[in-house]
């Protein structure tokens, strides 16, 4: 079996009511979700468990069509681009610089679930 070339760096939540979700999970699971802004790509919550980063976004901004988008870490989204193309999956939006060192695009899995990779530099 070939070793993983990438793991789960984190969970996107989108919600009508993200402030209200955030602080649901921030009582049901003992951490915190502080309001952040990146880039441009406006306010959301977001916070770390266990090493996993956790974000919660409005699902009303129209960043993805489903309520639940995992995020992989990779070494290189450019590098692993083509691996998942030829798997299967489609390009959502081209990468996107988000500031502080990290890039992020997002891809569509063969059901056309919302899936993103980020790196770090």
């Amino acid at each position: 079996m070939p070793t993983p070339t990438a793991s789960v760096a984190g969970l996107v939540l989108y919600s009508p009511a993200p402030q209200a979700l955030a602080a649901f999970y921030e009582r049901a699971f003992s951490f915190t979700l502080d309001a952040a802004k990146h880039g441009n790509m406006g306010q959301h919550f977001e916070g770390l468990l266990n090493g996993v980063h956790i974000a919660i976004w409005d699902s009303q901004k129209g960043h993805a069509t489903s309520s639940l988008v995992p995020t992989f870490k990779v070494r290189s989204i450019r590098d692993a681009e083509p691996g998942l193309l030829a798997a299967g999956a489609s390009v959502a939006h081209r990468t996107i610089d988000l500031g502080e060192g990290k890039r992020v695009a997002g891809y569509l899995d063969p059901d056309q679930r919302h899936f993103r990779l980020i790196e770090f530099s």
